[in-house]
Formats: C-alpha cells, sequence, structure tokens
C-alpha cells in the first residue's frame, strides 16, 4: 500500500490548480413569473486580483442557454477572507449570439466559503427580465474519521456540504484527502431522497458508482454507499463506504460540530443574536424579508447572516 501512497503522491505534484466551483440551488423568475428551481454550478477563478465568474450550463427549465461568463471583476469587500463581486455590463448568450444583453451581478463569498449571488439578464426577448438568485448550501464541519483498509483510523477535519433543490438532496464531502499529499476532490451524491419519517429530521441513503476527481481521477469509477442523518439539533452524522481499486475498503465517518444552516438564527431581544436591521444585495436597508429573495441580517453583536426568503 505504501508503494501506490508514493506513486499517488508523485502524481499529484504534477497536478495544476483549477477553479473553485460552487454547487448551489438557483432559482429562476423570468419576467416577474413564479421561480423554477434547479442545481447549479457557479465556478469562481482568481488571477492577479481579477475575478471571472462562471454559470455553467444555463438553462431556464429545458431551453439550453449555455455558460455566462464575467470576466475581470474586482473584489470591493474591505473585510478580511470576504470576496464581494459586483459587475454592470453586457452578455451574450447561446440563443442569442452576438446581441449584447444588458447584465447585472451581486455576489458575495463569505469567511464559510460559501457563495451567495444574484444576476439580472434585461432585454432579453420573450420575457424581458432574468432574474437568478444563487442559493448556497448549507455547511456542516467537524471531524472525519477515515479507516483505509486494515489501517489504522485517520482522523482529519472534514466539511460536508447539503444542498436541497425541490424534493431531493445533494451530499458533497469537500476536498476529501487521506492527508495533506493525497488529494481527491470532492465526492458528490446527488438525488436522494428524504426518508425520515419523523417531522424536523433528514434520513438520506445513496448506493451507486462515483469516480473521484483530482488525483482520485486514475482509479475510474469506484462503489459507494452512503448513510446519513441531520436531527432535530442540526447535527448532521454520516458514514460512508468505498471501495477503491488497488486500495480496498474506505470507511469514512462523520459527525458536526458547527453548521451554515439560516434556521437557527434567532431574534429574541436582549441577546447578541437580536436582528437590528435587514438589507438586501444590494445594500438597501429594508423593513421586512416578506417578498421572495436572499437577504442579509444584521444581529446586534455585529455579525451578519444571510437568508433566503421563499
Amino acid at each position: 500500500m505504501k508503494k501506490i501512497f508514493t506513486f499517488i503522491t508523485m502524481a499529484v505534484m504534477a497536478m495544476t490548480a483549477m477553479a473553485e466551483d460552487y454547487n448551489g440551488a438557483l432559482r429562476i423568475s423570468l419576467g416577474g413569473s413564479d421561480p423554477m428551481e434547479q442545481e447549479g454550478v457557479i465556478s469562481v477563478t482568481e488571477n492577479e486580483g481579477k475575478y471571472t465568474l462562471s454559470l455553467k450550463d444555463f438553462s431556464f427549465g429545458d431551453l439550453p442557454v449555455g455558460n455566462i461568463v464575467l470576466e475581470d471583476i474586482e473584489n470591493t469587500s474591505t473585510e478580511e477572507g470576504v470576496v464581494v463581486l459586483k459587475h454592470n455590463g453586457t452578455t451574450s448568450i447561446d440563443l442569442m449570439p452576438g446581441v449584447p444583453l444588458p447584465i447585472s451581478l451581486e455576489a458575495t463569498i463569505d469567511k464559510n466559503n460559501l457563495l451567495t449571488a444574484h444576476i439580472s439578464i434585461t432585454s432579453v426577448p420573450g420575457v424581458n427580465t432574468v432574474e437568478v438568485d444563487f442559493v448556497p448550501p448549507v455547511a456542516y464541519t467537524g471531524n472525519l474519521a477515515i479507516i483505509i483498509g486494515e489501517e489504522e483510523p485517520i482522523t482529519l477535519p472534514g466539511r460536508i456540504e447539503i444542498l436541497k433543490v425541490s424534493d431531493t438532496y445533494t451530499l458533497i464531502l469537500k476536498n476529501f484527502s487521506f492527508g495533506e499529499s493525497l488529494k481527491f476532490g470532492d465526492i458528490k451524491m446527488d438525488g436522494i431522497e428524504n426518508t425520515a419519517t419523523e417531522e424536523g429530521t433528514v434520513a438520506l441513503a445513496y448506493e451507486g458508482m462515483i469516480e473521484l476527481g483530482g488525483i482520485g481521477a486514475m482509479f475510474g469509477a469506484m462503489p459507494i454507499k452512503l448513510d446519513a442523518t441531520i436531527d432535530k439539533a442540526d447535527v448532521l452524522t454520516a458514514n460512508i463506504k468505498i471501495k477503491v481499486p488497488k486500495v480496498g475498503d474506505v470507511s469514512v465517518s462523520f459527525t458536526s460540530t458547527e453548521s451554515t444552516d439560516i434556521s437557527s438564527v434567532e431574534t429574541e431581544a436582549g441577546n447578541g443574536d437580536e436582528v437590528v436591521a435587514i438589507y438586501d444585495l444590494q445594500g438597501r436597508k429594508v423593513t421586512d424579508t416578506n417578498k421572495m429573495g436572499i437577504y442579509i441580517l444584521r444581529k446586534a453583536d455585529g455579525t451578519t447572516t444571510k437568508v433566503y426568503k421563499k
């Protein structure tokens, strides 16, 4: 097994950096109509202080539009660890090649590395305005207990993201690795139904084939099995088993210690969680969150939290 890991480590050194891909839910409204919901991926690349944001394979339901790419965007954030991207310009789409359409972007990558974005495209024939809200998954952090074959367990910090789109769930084990030198990228399982019978809980089960990213691509498709639960206290417990060729069985156990679930925000007066101001994504102060969209809540202790109002 040591020879295998040595070979993998050497291959890792030849890999180049990739753009960061963010999985999330797209809430798309055409001409003010009721929003449709679908899963989407936004890619963000930074190069010499300028950012490129790409909405991959964008579509209006079954109508493919293609990629929307916005380039040379500056980070306007003054807060360390936070990226704020704003853009006003034009774009073209595959449905109307060569026709410039006005587009605006407001996006934030917070300290939890979660992307929230609002994109507005105007002057689109037939629908006029296309409004897109990109809502991030809930991120759970904790410890991973990894057992490789008959080896001793390895304990590493881990992160799992849970995304709900309509009635199905996607679970992503982020940046899975066997240590600093053995990186395998994200493990993503989608199309999972909630089988829990108790209100306020989630039970997810998945069994199928996956292909690892990064250096794990050399192994090809491999069987994977997942059993996960989220209890009423928003604690995620997950058990993942993977049969890795030439390595053997890999078992991963995870229990969360923190999450970014927005449902935990309290508004009672007299404590640090009291909400003292509400803003939209454009930074405008509003009086409530009655309308659908993404809002920023500023609490009495000075912290802020994003919420999505359906």
